[in-house]
């Protein structure tokens, strides 16, 4: 599975068109490996005024969201037992 369609540095190349390594840019292709992989940050989501259906809901029966901005958070890394690691994103409190 290909890192980069999973990545932060490359959503940031597709809305500001910034790119840390040239790879972050090439947006039909995807590495394997990486140095400076980065999961997508989340987004505070708010159902759009007017819209009277359930914010999530399933698939059509959902309101629409948009963008309400970034929450504070840190990225946390937890190393599992088979040698792997996992990259999580956490609230700063």
């Amino acid at each position: 599975m290909g890192l980069c369609f999973r990545c932060e540095h490359r959503a940031a190349f597709l809305e500001k068109n910034i790119r840390p390594r040239f790879e972050c840019g090439e947006i039909e292709r995807s590495v394997h490996g990486c140095y400076m992989y980065k999961p997508v940050r989340p987004v505070i989501l708010k159902k759009r005024e007017g819209d009277k259906r359930p914010q999530f809901s399933g698939y059509l029966m959902s309101a629409r969201s948009e963008y309400d901005g970034m929450p504070h958070m840190y990225l946390n890394v937890e190393e599992l037992a088979n040698g792997g690691s996992v990259l999580y994103w956490n609230f700063r409190k």
